[in-house]
């Protein structure tokens, strides 16, 4: 089983956080300020985008929930940095339809991210979902630069690229792009 991460608006103030709102006008050399709203939509759009390809939260993020059908061999949250990963908490519905909580001597966090079961412990059987709460993300100030870079790139193509159909010409990534400053920090989805 696997976590996704499902559409949601970002926390206030997060992407502002690790991508200031100036670093992307100078990126895009914009010295007004009559775009800044504009400008922000896009920077908020660029840092969605980089942590759903990287499958990863660019800044520290907790009290997060995933929610699973029931305990599986490995139930993977899906979302890194994997080094970063901290599960605080772990719920599921028993079959009398009571909420039941786990101590965090009841699982550990294997080297894929995978929540699996303490040392000589099993899962609970269960009638109901299990929800997993958890705390993720590089520290503050401690992004990586080319995830930085691709965030103001994208914010840039949104900008240059206003609508959604290209007028003339042929439209293509450029070689070594968004993609590829990401992949190196990408979260493998097993």
């Amino acid at each position: 089983m696997l976590f996704h991460l499902t559409p949601a608006a970002l926390p206030e103030g997060y992407a502002e956080a690790l991508v200031p709102l100036a670093d992307v006008k100078a990126h895009l050399r914009v010295d007004t300020d009559e775009e800044d709203a504009l400008i922000a939509a896009m920077r908020d759009a660029g840092v969605d985008v980089v942590e759903r390809y990287a499958n990863l939260s660019m800044g520290p993020r907790t009290a997060l929930a995933a929610v699973f059908d029931g305990f599986g061999p490995i139930m993977r949250i899906g979302i890194g940095p994997l080094a970063t990963l901290s599960v605080t908490g772990v719920a599921y519905i028993d079959s009398d339809g009571s909420s039941v909580d786990l101590t965090s001597s009841d699982w550990r966090i294997d080297a894929g991210g995978g929540l699996i079961p303490a040392i000589g412990a099993r899962w609970p059987a269960t009638y109901g979902p299990v929800t997993v709460t958890y705390s993720v993300g590089f520290a503050s100030g401690a992004c990586p630069s080319a995830l930085i870079a691709a965030t103001k790139m994208f914010a840039a193509h949104l900008y240059l690229n206003r609508e959604a159909v290209v007028q003339s010409g042929m439209a293509a990534e450029i070689p070594m792009g968004v993609t590829m400053l990401c992949d190196r920090y990408r979260v493998p989805v097993v």
